[in-house]
C-alpha cells in the first residue's frame, strides 16, 4: 500500500500530516514579529506671539466664503479662528474658538487654512506661532 494521502491537493507523506500541527505552532509562536512601537510625532513647540523676536507677516490672505444660507438669511457675523503659523509660514490647526453660527465658524476655518505667513521669528531662527485672526462676514447691502 502506497504511503501518501491527498493533502490540499498535493500528494504527501502520511506522516506530513501529523507534523503539520507542530510546523504550525512553531510559526505561529517563534516567527511572530513584536509588535510595532506606536507612532509619534516629534513635536515642535510652539511660542505664542508675546514670546517670540518677530512675529509672522501674512503674504497672502483667502477670501471667506460667505456661507449661503447666512446669505439666503441676510445674516451678518463672523468668527474668532485659533490656529498655528508653522515655520514654513502655513497654516496648521485651525480651529473656530468663538462663532455667530456654525456655519460662520467653518467658513471662517477654510479661508484662515488657506493664508500664507512669513514665519514668526526666534533667536534669528523660524519658530511654529500661536496666532489668533476674527474673520467678519457682512452683506453689502444697497439702498
Amino acid at each position: 500500500m502506497n504511503n501518501t494521502k491527498l493533502i490540499g491537493g498535493w500528494l504527501r507523506p502520511a506522516g506530513f500530516v501529523l507534523r503539520l500541527p507542530v510546523l504550525l505552532l512553531a510559526l505561529l509562536t517563534g516567527c511572530e514579529t513584536p509588535p510595532a512601537a506606536p507612532y509619534r510625532e516629534k513635536t515642535a513647540e510652539v511660542f505664542d506671539l508675546k514670546d517670540v523676536d518677530q512675529a509672522p507677516v501674512a503674504t497672502y490672505h483667502q477670501r471667506p466664503r460667505y456661507p449661503a444660507a447666512m446669505r439666503r438669511a441676510g445674516a451678518s457675523g463672523g468668527a474668532m479662528i485659533r490656529f498655528v503659523v508653522d515655520t514654513e509660514g502655513k497654516v496648521r490647526d485651525a480651529r473656530a474658538i468663538e462663532a455667530a453660527h456654525p456655519d460662520f465658524a467653518a467658513a471662517a476655518v477654510e479661508s484662515v487654512s488657506g493664508w500664507k505667513f512669513k514665519p514668526g521669528m526666534k533667536n534669528g531662527r523660524p519658530v511654529n506661532t500661536r496666532m489668533q485672526a476674527p474673520v467678519v462676514f457682512t452683506l453689502n447691502v444697497e439702498s
